[in-house]
């Protein structure tokens, strides 16, 4: 039968080494996921390159269009990316050349980002898109984080068996002092009784076997007085320590981006992977923002400007963008006045508002853009000549993921998720500002209005 000393210790080496481990599990898990978050972060940048260049050439459905359209990204990106594009009717119409003749597992019928094991790929995290009929498919490579997996597999077992070996080490010694007066007390447990110790053994002048028993328990109480405190202060450094975990995963990545042997092509994957690591949180932070603007958490710097300026400063992007799609961009009116503003977000609002115009828009179509100051408020309004929305969908249209839907200007049919408007409307109410949307009256088109008090 194991002794208390010998289950004492096993028992607290056990916790201690299943707390590391633990603590270790729960760092690498969220390290892990932080990564993939990264991975989702590129393949959504990647989408924007593809969606611009095939913006840029019409949206085509025609596979020779396809791949002269975004041929060259494709190949730019070879190294990283694997890309596929199919229709629904059509069938495959596009795949890079890194594939070489291989499909991805279509994810039609549940869209969003998946991981797979793929003969000759590897591991490989999927997304896929919609870009109207087009079905867009972005894979990269795993190999890296499976490396990390694996190494930081490998370091957390070393940890773990070290961690248990130490504390068997530590809770020998530590059971020991523990249970000394024990020991004590069972060897003159014959003599005194457990119930009348404080009284029956007061310390002694004398020096015989009773005085040294007396001297032996007192010292004995000293010593757990003494050894719990190190139990408490043993107890805060490890609960201390365990927080080091947390930078394992920087530190890992360091090691293995300052390996001599590691060859050039991850050596450029490990350069990003550090700066995803590092910028992790930034992103996060932007891609949150509509939520703290709701909470009132988003830094807004208003300043008195001149609208004038401002307008016109976006003016000449608006006029750049207008002219890539073959449409014009009009300016009706810009008066003279100020308003109280952060320009970055009503910045943002503007190119969110240009963004719905300019998708909207008929081929050779105008946009035009009317700035007034009215009644102490700065109106800001742009107009396109698209479809317009159902009356039934004025209502709910700048409501977060509301659908509205329109024949586009091909006659087709198209989809918004309303995130865009709904993203102005916020930023505005930063402002103390309105938002207002409407179909035009002069004319067949769609007009959307903001308002913000133009006192300081």
């Amino acid at each position: 039968m194991m002794t208390l000393q010998a289950r004492l210790t096993l028992v607290f080496a056990l916790l201690t080494t299943l707390t590391a481990g633990l603590a270790i599990y729960g760092v690498g898990r969220l390290a892990k996921r932080q990564l993939l978050e990264g991975v989702d972060f590129r393949l959504d940048s990647q989408l924007e390159g593809i969606e611009e260049k095939l913006k840029q050439a019409g949206m085509p459905e025609d596979a020779d269009a396809i791949s002269k359209a975004i041929r060259e990204h494709t190949l730019s990106s070879a190294a990283f990316f694997y890309f596929s594009i199919h229709h629904d009717r059509k069938g495959i119409l596009f795949q890079s050349e890194n594939l070489e003749g291989m499909i991805l597992p279509d994810l039609t019928h549940g869209f969003g980002k998946l991981t797979f094991d793929m003969p000759r790929l590897g591991v490989i995290r999927i997304g896929e898109y919609y870009l109207g009929s087009l079905h867009l498919q972005i894979a990269i490579s795993l190999r890296h984080m499976a490396v990390l997996d694996e190494q930081y597999s490998q370091m957390t077992l070393a940890v773990v068996l070290v961690s248990f070996v130490m504390s068997l080490l530590i809770g020998a010694m530590l059971s020991r002092r523990l249970l000394r007066p024990l020991r004590v007390m069972q060897q003159t447990a014959s003599r005194f009784s457990s119930k009348n110790l404080d009284e029956r053994i007061p310390d002694p002048s004398g020096n015989d076997e009773l005085a040294k028993l007396a001297r032996v328990l007192n010292q004995s109480f000293e010593q757990l007085s003494h050894a719990f405190k190190q139990t408490r202060q043993f107890t805060e450094d490890t609960s201390h320590e365990l927080k080091t975990p947390l930078s394992l995963i920087r530190l890992h990545a360091e090691r293995v981006q300052n390996d001599e042997a590691l060859p050039i092509h991850l050596r450029e994957e490990m350069d990003e992977l550090m700066e995803s690591i590092l910028h992790l949180n930034q992103v996060v932070e932007k891609l949150l923002f509509l939520a703290r603007s709701d909470a009132k958490l988003l830094p807004v710097k208003r300043e008195q400007t001149d609208t004038v300026a401002f307008v016109a400063d976006f003016v000449e992007d608006a006029e750049l963008l207008a002219t890539s799609k073959g449409l014009s961009f009009d300016v009706g009116c810009n008066e003279k006045g100020s308003a109280s503003i952060d320009t970055k977000w009503i910045k943002q609002v503007l190119y969110n508002l240009l963004s719905n115009a300019l998708k909207w828009s008929p081929r050779q179509g105008v946009i035009s853009l009317e700035s007034r100051h009215i009644n102490g408020h700065w109106s800001l309004r742009i107009k396109d000549e698209g479809p317009g929305v159902p009356k039934q969908e004025l209502e709910v249209i700048t409501r977060r993921f509301s659908r509205a839907s329109t024949p586009g200007p091909a006659g087709a049919e198209q989809v918004g998720i309303g995130l865009g408007l709904a993203i102005c409307k916020s930023l505005l109410h930063l402002h103390e500002g309105t938002l207002s949307c409407h179909n035009r009256k002069d004319s067949r088109g769609f007009e959307v209005e903001f308002q913000i008090p133009a006192h300081s």
